[in-house]
């Protein structure tokens, strides 16, 4: 069986390779948070792996945004900003204000 720890840099290998990391880091911040919350009491361990790993994604996403603004501050407005169709149209401070990102 696959771990919680295997699941995460599976999950960071295929958001790598990807599209669009920032938003796809959002979003995968979002489902493990979404996924911990329905564990409630119940697996106490894994519910805290799911926070944590909700968190390395959301701190992805912003390492991303900062990378790029050091290089060029007009296209990291342009990330934020974008809409992206693929997750309904919403730009990345829609995404992580509905997602309730923290970091």
């Amino acid at each position: 069986m696959v771990t919680g720890i295997d699941r995460f840099e599976l999950a960071k290998f295929l958001w790598e390779r990807g599209e669009d990391t920032i938003p796809t880091a959002i979003v995968a911040s979002r489902i493990l948070r979404g996924l911990a919350d329905k564990l409630g009491q119940h697996d106490s361990d894994l519910k805290a792996e799911y926070l944590e790993n909700s968190c390395k994604f959301e701190r992805l996403a912003v390492r991303i945004l900062d990378e790029c603004h050091k290089t060029d501050p007009e296209k990291a407005v342009e990330l934020l900003t974008r809409k992206y169709e693929a997750w309904g149209d919403p730009n990345c401070l829609e995404m992580a204000a509905a997602a309730q990102c923290k970091v």
